[in-house]
């Protein structure tokens, strides 16, 4: 069953970082870049916390005489893959909410561009 005050509450949140997105990017260039950087820094720490995470999780068996067996790492059973090919994928998808906003920072630019160019020719044609 779905609960819905958590997904108005998701919605909620969404739409306001939107608007927060939209209105530091309407201030200027600079402080548009403001979220799409932090979502990157929090995908990057997430991946690497992941990464450092599962290097530790080495697991070791401890048998009944006392000593200690490592086990395979999860992210490489075979022992020949690098685990790179599962940390990638995982950054890429951490990344979307900063590539997201990073596009809503294009098109708010790209419209207050036009509406300036817009203004100034109107400027233009009244001087004349």
């Amino acid at each position: 069953m779905i609960n819905w005050i958590n997904v108005l509450i998701l919605l909620a949140v969404t739409a306001g970082l939107v608007y927060l997105q939209v209105y530091l990017s309407r201030i200027s260039g600079k402080t548009g870049l403001i979220l799409p950087c932090v979502f990157l820094v929090l995908a990057v720490i997430l991946t690497v916390t992941n990464i450092l995470y599962s290097v530790d999780a080495t697991a070791y068996r401890v048998l009944e005489n006392g000593e200690t067996i490592p086990l395979q790492s999860p992210a490489s059973p075979d022992g020949s893959d690098s685990g790179l090919l599962i940390f990638l994928p995982a950054l890429l998808c951490m990344s979307l909410p900063a590539a997201f906003f990073f596009i809503i920072h294009l098109i708010v630019r790209a419209a207050v561009k036009h509406s300036r160019k817009a203004e100034l020719d109107r400027m233009d044609i009244n001087d004349l």
